[in-house]
């Protein structure tokens, strides 16, 4: 069997890992011998607890096998890599270190012949990696490649290629990861080995992702899921859903990351595996705020950060930037402010740039809320700086959203603008909540201008985007800006639009706005205000036809936002009470794509 194949990650406590003799050798001080077939029965059992999720069983068989018997220096080599391996699985990293660290005396590591000499390095450099320690590891790595290059033992490259790509990506240097990901993909291919294989997919898909593309990523997840599939790997499945449903976030489709969270969290539940429950409750909560269930997502952001801060894991910063997202939508600001200064903080503290954005982002976010534009100005630069030093898409696009917007409240029309151009520049794809935000920004500044008719087609456009998002707080916030700005005779398309707004808020649980929406609905019930405002709607019908056709090229960015664009224009310029949208099926029959 090849003992170095690429395993799933697990959970327990080491008992005597190190395991040195008293002469500080590598040697058990058992007497017993163990026979090769023996040998091979455990590794491949601990191998099956593994991709099973069981790690305290292939820990507890590991430290047995060490301490019960007699070992060559090769055998109890390779059972100290696997307990290491083991221990990395649940994060227990420090410990999977001091497992393999005597190794790196080369008085030691020069009794083991070179192919076991190539596995331990190979284990030795991704725990240095797992520690942070990115430039030890890529030099090991790149050194024992170099050794299985000059042995001839082609067949472990696939190991050490797919470590240095995740050494690369926690570098964020995401095009060096794929290259990597992508030779190991080719080792694995040829020595048959599916977990292999589905691992380096996963490595790819995650570079996609982290450089902003999480379109491609999704095709990449995909393709590890199609390897494993119906093999018993629950642990490696739990983490392929659990990242997709992040992927699915970006792109704001909640329905579907929850869909993949739900089969994470039952994949993770037939294992030991804690800590990967942190990360499939914590992004389960971020996709039930989308859809607006603020009460469940609570419950389960607030479950991972129990977890979390019991296992002191790094994850806590990401965990306390989705509360401090929650606290800003919910306009509790200051506890949002201390929420995401503890997530800054504790990512700075443990180098974790990835968090750190995130966290600076909906600092940022904050500060603008309270009305401090200038430090929101900051905080956003701030962030798009160290967005730009990771090679990430995703912050950098959402913090210029936050900068601009600062530009506008500070009086810089222009500005604004620019900005706006830059993200559009940056190429924001499919990302719905950028897109929605631009058009909002944009009819805020139209406003600040006087054209309340401009300014109401950039909500429109807005509303059409979170709605295909089912971002349920920004449409609620799309239909307020558009009802409160309609005037003269549209008043009952105003009413219409900030009587669904209030539902939503209410909901939500936003009193302010509730209030907000109750008055804007009393004043348009006035005569006097109506007469004042209505010349503010008269517009010409060319340009009125001018403004709808921009929408629709516009609403370019995925075939489904266009169809929704035409029938929210269909809508709102006809009398029509119900329109559908058909397109024909496999057998020419008309199937509903679209309804209002």
């Amino acid at each position: 069997m090849n003992k170095n194949s690429l395993l799933t990650r697990g959970i327990s406590k080491s008992r005597n890992a190190s395991n040195r003799g008293a002469n500080g050798d590598l040697h058990s001080n058992r007497s017993g011998n163990i026979s090769s077939d023996r040998l091979n029965e455990i590794f491949a059992a601990v191998g099956q607890k593994l991709r099973d999720g069981l790690s305290s069983e292939a820990e507890n068989i590991l430290t047995d096998t060490i301490e019960g018997y007699r070992h060559t220096a090769d055998d109890l080599a390779g059972l100290k890599r696997l307990l290491a391996f083991t221990l990395e699985t649940v994060g227990r990293y420090k410990e999977s270190l001091d497992v393999v660290k005597p190794f790196e005396d080369e008085e030691v590591l020069k009794r083991l012949n070179i192919e076991t000499q190539v596995r331990v390095m190979t284990q030795l450099a991704i725990s240095y990696n797992n520690l942070g320690d990115h430039p030890k590891a890529v030099t090991l790595l790149k050194e024992t490649l170099q050794k299985a290059k000059e042995n001839d033992i082609t067949h472990l490259s696939g190991s050490i290629d797919s470590g240095l790509a995740r050494v690369y990506r926690k570098l964020n240097e995401c095009a060096i990861c794929r290259d990597y990901a992508e030779k190991s993909l080719n080792y694995f291919r040829e020595n048959g080995n599916w977990l292999g294989m589905a691992e380096a997919y996963r490595e790819i898909a995650l570079s996609y992702h982290q450089e902003g593309n999480s379109e491609k990523s999704l095709e990449y997840f995909e393709l590890g899921i199609k390897i494993i599939g119906d093999r018993s790997a629950p642990f490696m499945l739990g983490k392929f859903y659990s990242d997709m449903s992040g992927a699915y976030w970006f792109l704001r489709r909640p329905q579907d990351g929850i869909a993949c969270l739900e089969k994470s969290i039952a994949f993770f539940d037939r294992t030991e595996h804690v800590l990967n429950s942190v990360i499939a409750y914590n992004n389960l909560g971020i996709n039930l705020m989308l859809i607006g269930e603020w009460t469940k997502a609570e419950e389960m952001i607030k479950r991972s950060l129990d977890i979390a801060v019991k296992a002191k894991h790094v994850h806590v910063a990401g965990i306390l930037e989705s509360l401090g997202e929650l606290k800003i939508l919910r306009g509790d600001l200051t506890e949002a402010e201390d929420l995401l200064t503890q997530a800054v903080a504790i990512a700075c503290d443990r180098k974790r740039e990835w968090y750190q954005v995130q966290a600076m982002r909906n600092l940022a976010r904050c500060y603008l809320a309270q009305g401090k534009f200038g430090e929101a100005a900051e905080k956003a630069r701030e962030t798009i700086d160290l967005c730009h030093k990771i090679g990430d898409k995703h912050y950098v696009n959402m913090a210029g959203l936050v900068l601009a917007e600062s530009y506008l409240n500070e009086g810089g029309l222009d500005e604004c603008e620019n900005y706006l151009k830059v993200i559009e520049d940056n190429d924001p794809g499919a990302d719905f909540f950028v897109l929605g935000n631009i058009q909002r920004i944009r009819g805020l500044a139209s406003i600040e201008n006087g054209d309340k008719q401009l300014a109401v087609h950039h909500f429109n456009r807005s509303l059409t985007i979170f709605e295909t998002a089912e971002d349920l707080y920004h449409t609620a916030l799309a239909h307020y800006l558009i009802g409160g700005n309609f005037a003269g005779p549209q008043a009952s398309r105003a009413v219409k639009h900030l009587t669904t707004a209030g539902e939503i808020f209410k909901k939500l649980g936003i009193k302010s706005f509730v209030d907000s929406i109750s008055e804007k609905i009393e004043k348009l019930k006035d005569p006097d205000i109506v007469r004042q405002t209505a010349g503010e709607a008269r517009r010409t019908n060319s340009v009125v036809s001018q403004l709808l056709m921009v929408r629709l090229a516009e609403a370019t960015a995925s075939r489904e936002l266009l169809f929704r664009e035409l029938i929210a224009v269909l809508q709102q310029e006809s009398k029509a009470k119900k329109i559908i949208l058909a397109e024909p099926d496999e057998n020419k029959k008309l199937q509903a794509f679209i309804t209002h």
